[in-house]
């Protein structure tokens, strides 16, 4: 008989991922040779976009969530 133990790939927890990320943009960074004043007004311009996908996915996520609640309720009756 087959051992019927899943394998399954680690996921990488969100401390090291964002320390990768961190990592590699500095790297990035560094590596442009890029006034700060550039590079200011391109990280205001990822700010601003990050900021809008964040509220999006807020959105995203209360409406899901909102809609889970009702179906639980629903199925309760």
């Amino acid at each position: 008989m087959q051992d019927k133990e899943t394998k399954s790939t680690p996921i990488k927890p969100l401390t090291i991922a964002r320390e990768e990320f961190i990592t590699s943009l500095a790297n990035l960074v560094n590596g442009s040779n890029l006034p700060i004043f550039i590079l200011e007004g391109i990280f205001k311009d990822m700010y601003n976009d990050l900021r809008i996908l964040s509220k999006k996915e807020l959105e995203r996520d209360t409406e899901y969530y909102n809609k889970q609640l009702k179906e639980n309720t629903n199925n309760k009756e």
